[in-house]
């Protein structure tokens, strides 16, 4: 074969190949979702989170690299467009979003989730009416639960005494609520081995079922 035909031969290759790559690129469905949080607001201008990782301070009229456009801002609120949904928000405030998890062999959704900015482990149930953590938790936590109300509540181990309280912030993936009703049992992981996601968060948003995946999203 001579070098020219071998030549024009892989250069017809090579433009296939790379066609059809771009019909793939086409065809197949995204499924990432940008996350944004609005941290400063002034005329004209927003300071943003975006996908948790990157601060964008932007003006109005701006698009950021990963897509979300300033339309308008003022010191109360923010205009954005993110994956082409226009939002307002306001300081503090993200836009919805989804979170998925996985079931282990158990049934079980456990994920990590943050109580006032600490990690801690939780475990997804719908039979508890609060968001539960025990009460070493809540002292690693800095929460001050024995100023709460004194309550009795339900637990795998059965009843035990527990303080109702406010949890300032319950935040899951990229969800997050505020002034979120609690309850924090008394004992360690003895008596609660792990953080209970209970109704008082989970009543916030919309829950789907598919298989082994549980897909919740903010309202």
């Amino acid at each position: 074969m001579k070098k020219g035909t071998l030549t024009m031969k892989v250069t017809r290759l090579a433009c296939i190949l790379f066609i059809t790559l771009l019909g793939l690129a086409a065809t197949t469905p995204s499924f990432a979702e940008t996350t944004v949080k609005v941290l400063g607001l002034g005329p004209d201008r927003a300071d943003l989170m975006v996908n948790d990782l990157v601060l964008r301070r932007m003006k109005v009229g701006q698009t950021s690299p990963e897509g979300v456009q300033l339309i308008s801002a003022t010191r109360d609120e923010a205009v954005l467009v993110v994956d082409g949904k226009r939002c307002t928000l306001r300081r503090g405030q993200g836009v919805a979003t989804s979170v998925s998890l996985q079931a282990d062999p158990h049934g079980h959704f456990v994920t990590t989730i943050r109580i006032n900015g600490v990690t801690t482990t939780a475990m997804v149930d719908t039979g508890a009416s609060d968001v539960v953590i025990n009460s070493a938790e809540a002292k690693r936590m800095k929460i001050n639960y024995s100023a709460g109300k004194r309550i009795i509540v339900s637990t795998a181990n059965g009843e035990c005494p527990a303080w109702q309280v406010t949890l300032a912030s319950v935040q899951l993936g990229n969800i997050e609520l505020h002034n979120v009703q609690g309850s924090v049992t008394e004992g360690g992981s003895e008596k609660l081995r792990q953080t209970l996601l209970g109704m008082t968060f989970l009543n916030q948003l919309d829950m789907q079922r598919s298989g082994s995946v549980m897909t919740l999203k903010k309202r």
